[in-house]
């Protein structure tokens, strides 16, 4: 289990040095130096809409969900 000079991966297992940022053969998010992005808040505005349409999605999958029971019902007064 040497250190390989190529890539990333090495000899073996190695965890080699290179410009692939490789742990064990499995790519990895190379290192993030400095403060994280800042975000603002979202306004009052944009929180309306997000919620709006997180709303949507989810009544569509309700009714999806309900669409389902249904049809499985059916199916089990058909069989018994």
């Amino acid at each position: 289990m040497g250190r390989g000079w190529g890539r990333g991966r090495g000899w073996g297992r190695g965890r080699g040095w290179g410009y692939g940022h490789y742990s064990m053969g499995v790519p990895v998010a190379p290192p993030v130096y400095g403060a994280a992005p800042y975000y603002a808040a979202p306004s009052g505005e944009q929180e309306v809409q997000a919620l709006q349409t997180q709303a949507e999605y989810l009544e569509g999958t309700l009714n999806e969900i309900k669409k389902r029971i249904t049809e499985l019902e059916a199916a089990q007064r058909k069989e018994g």
